[in-house]
């Protein structure tokens, strides 16, 4: 390259741009704040990167006449519960990139319509409509539909009093492009078998989330009316009765990924998912009484693709000193992890009384673990203390178990040292840890707990004072 085509290159916005983009995965906002200030392409290049996705108040706090400058800018904009007083002053904006809306609790002024306030974030770029609460009426959903004809992504919890069962078909049946669809909270009541029906035909659909309508035999008239149903699904969640599961696992061939909540117990679920060797995610959660007992857990073990297990019980954590409350075992964890080695999540909401070995298996068995959720109690101390120089879960993110054991401690100091012995162990063994729960109903587990927290921060606070220093 000549020497005047290297100094134009950082002149270029497609060249600049880029480059600027590894900056900020590396440094941060900091160095892009003071790229923004070397000059007119580069403050319209790192601008760009920096007002990608951003919240509303701070596109709020802009100056009236520059919020333009920077809404032209925008791909990605949250609306929390609290800032619905945005809407009016940024009617009159230009959300031209704009492809991804989030409204939290959005409710109309009264005596103005919705779509007054809303309509401004409709452009044809918009692909990702998420509403969590509030009052949607059929006026805005038309207009939405009519202007964001590609939109792909689309989820409505709690969407209130202003819309029936027909305005819904209706919206949804509106788009030919829809690939996720969450209706959840809030909503049954609008979910129809003609509405199901619709989405069974759509050739995109990759991720459905449709609450409490789903039930077997309108799965099963479905599979026998619609050959290939839902050709495309591969996430389901639903909330079912358990008779519901072997027809899902017959009747949808590509779901991969199931988060069920389950309203009986009459069936085994857990049995049929462990015939259905396709599944990579499993969420469970079990709104009823049920005795969850190792012959539930053990089924699974033969699902060697599964990436999650997640099993939740209503009921919430049980009395672990209780004798009478079965226990999930040594063998039987032993037995279930060993063959699921490339779980990422394990989260078992059913008591366990496990052993050090136990937890030495699973990090062997399981190399790629990022989350470990355990219902159970175990000596977190004697875990580290008997481990190699090689991290025991190198990419744990999080972890969560019911308590480490109590101890009693001469004095302050002893309490102190060994909490940072702890500690220190941690940050080796677990070294991308991010959420740490090791109950807090003793010293110990406090202390640990704090300079874990502690140390994030303090992390936080040296990396914006070293951005600040260099800029």
């Amino acid at each position: 390259m000549s020497n005047s085509a290297s100094h134009q290159a950082p002149a270029l916005p497609e060249i600049l741009t880029p480059i600027l983009a590894l900056v900020d995965e590396d440094d941060g906002c900091g160095t892009l704040a003071a790229a923004a200030r070397v000059n007119t392409v580069w403050f319209g290049c790192a601008t760009g990167l920096l007002w990608k996705q951003i919240s509303a108040p701070a596109l709020g706090c802009v100056p009236a006449h520059r919020r333009q400058v920077y809404a032209s800018k925008i791909e990605a904009l949250v609306f929390t519960a609290e800032d619905g007083d945005l809407h009016e002053p940024f009617r009159d904006l230009d959300f031209v990139l704009l492809r991804e809306l989030t409204l939290h609790t959005y409710r109309e002024e009264p005596g103005k319509a919705a779509l007054y306030h809303l309509r401004q974030y409709c452009n044809p770029r918009l692909d990702k409509f998420y509403f969590f609460g509030g009052e949607l009426d059929q006026e805005f959903m038309s207009y939405l539909q009519n202007t964001c004809r590609d939109l792909t992504r689309l989820w409505i919890d709690l969407p209130g009093d202003n819309i029936t069962a027909d305005s819904l078909f209706d919206f949804v049946s509106g788009f030919n492009s829809l690939e996720e669809i969450h209706l959840k909270g809030g909503i049954d009541h609008l979910l129809s078998d003609k509405l199901l029906y619709h989405l069974a035909r759509q050739p995109n659909l990759r991720e459905l989330d449709i609450g409490g309508h789903l039930s077997a035999t309108l799965l099963s008239d479905i599979a026998q009316k619609i050959p290939g149903a839902f050709p495309a699904l591969g996430s389901l969640g639903a909330t079912i009765q358990s008779a519901c599961v072997p027809v899902i696992t017959r009747t949808l061939e590509h779901v991969t990924c199931l988060d069920l909540t389950i309203l009986d117990a009459d069936l085994e679920a857990p049995t049929v998912l462990g015939s259905t060797p396709r599944l990579r995610k499993i969420k469970i959660r079990y709104d009823c009484g049920v005795e969850f007992t190792t012959r539930y857990l053990l089924a699974l073990k033969s699902l060697q693709n599964l990436e999650n297990l997640v099993i939740q019980l209503a009921a919430g954590p049980f009395d672990i000193s209780n004798p009478d409350m079965p226990l999930f075992s040594d063998s039987d964890f032993q037995e279930l992890v060993s063959g699921l080695s490339n779980l990422r999540c394990l989260e078992l909401g059913v008591i366990a009384d496990l052993s050090v070995e136990s937890l030495y298996l699973l990090s062997a068995s399981c190399p790629m673990l990022e989350e470990l959720k355990l219902l159970s109690a175990f000596d977190l101390q004697t875990l580290l203390t008997k481990a190699g120089e090689e991290p025991i879960f190198p990419y744990l993110r999080r972890l969560e178990i019911i308590e480490i054991p109590e101890q009693l401690f001469k004095s302050i100091d002893d309490l102190i040292m060994t909490a940072a012995n702890v500690f220190t162990q941690i940050e080796i063994h677990f070294p991308e840890l991010e959420t740490l729960s090791i109950g807090t109903g003793h010293p110990l587990a406090q202390m640990i707990t704090e300079m874990f927290y502690e140390s994030d921060d303090e992390e936080e606070s040296e990396a914006g004072e070293e951005e600040l220093a260099e800029n």
